[in-house]
This record gives C-alpha cells, sequence and structure tokens, in this order.
C-alpha cells in the first residue's frame, strides 16, 4: 500500500476493508494517506473522510460490525444445536470419518482404518506418558501421522 502502485480500490461495499468502525476509519486512514482512493461499486461514490463522509464511513462501519456479531450469535447458535443433536459441525477428528449423504446432515463414526493407530498411539502414551516419546514410538515403527508425515508431539 505504501508503494504507490494503484491509486484506486474497489470494493463491493465498505464493509468489505473491516468490519468494524475503528478498523475500517483506521483502513480508511492509511488508504488516504497513500493516496489511495477507495470507490464503492454499490454506493458508486468515493469514500471520503471528510465531513459528511466520515459520519457516513463510521456508520457503515458500525452496521457492520452490528451485522457480524449477530451473524456470529446466529452462527454459534446453530452449531450448538448440531451438536447437541450429535451431528458433526467439522471436520472429523483422526480416528474418525463425517458420514452421510451430499446433503443430509453429517455424523462422526470411527474410521476403521484409522482405528488401529488410535488404539497404538493409546497405548503407547499410556505406557510412556509423554507426547514426545509416543511421537518417537510412532515414527521408529513408521506409523504415518493423519497428513502423511511423521509425528511430532503437537500431532499426538
Amino acid at each position: 500500500m505504501d508503494r504507490g502502485e494503484f491509486d484506486v480500490l474497489v470494493v463491493r461495499d465498505l464493509d468489505r476493508l473491516a468490519r468494524d468502525a475503528k478498523r475500517l476509519i483506521a483502513m480508511m486512514v492509511r488508504l488516504e494517506d497513500a493516496g489511495v482512493r477507495v470507490w464503492s461499486y454499490v454506493d458508486g461514490t468515493f469514500a471520503t473522510l471528510d465531513g459528511v463522509g466520515l459520519l457516513a464511513t463510521t456508520a457503515k462501519g458500525m452496521i457492520a460490525e452490528g451485522t457480524r456479531n449477530a451473524n456470529n450469535a446466529s452462527i454459534k447458535a446453530a452449531l450448538r444445536y448440531r451438536a447437541q443433536a450429535g451431528r458433526a459441525v467439522t471436520r472429523a477428528p483422526f480416528g474418525y470419518k463425517n458420514v452421510g449423504e451430499r446433503d443430509q446432515p453429517k455424523f462422526w463414526v470411527i474410521d476403521a482404518d484409522q482405528r488401529a493407530v488410535v488404539i497404538r498411539l493409546a497405548q503407547i502414551f499410556i505406557k510412556l506418558g509423554s507426547l514426545r516419546g509416543t511421537a518417537i514410538a510412532l515414527n521408529d515403527a513408521h506409523i504415518p501421522s493423519p497428513g502423511g508425515s511423521s509425528w511430532s508431539p503437537q500431532t499426538v
């Protein structure tokens, strides 16, 4: 932004720059200081930070922040509802897989191919009592990690 490679930034709306008033104004100041004007094609105008333009930009940032907060609350409630119903809300962890029809709710079930690795991992950890030691033992046994590479204490 400081190199002068462009002088106009085209955005759908100002909330594409930041999702709260404080960060939106800060971003607009940085862009303005770098000689970059912001064009919103929804509004069909350049955003400004003087007079009424500052008020409008601040209001758009506040509206975006309110929308973001409301959306976050709705998403968290929906994920909580799905989890309480026993449905998958994230990618399945190692040892499990998501199953279900394309447009139907997904559930975690034990992955038969990974089951033995999970049991072996648990047995090694119980014996050694160390994440690092478990990783070393799994690597020594040439057991691939979930990503297909070597095991680390963080992976265990």
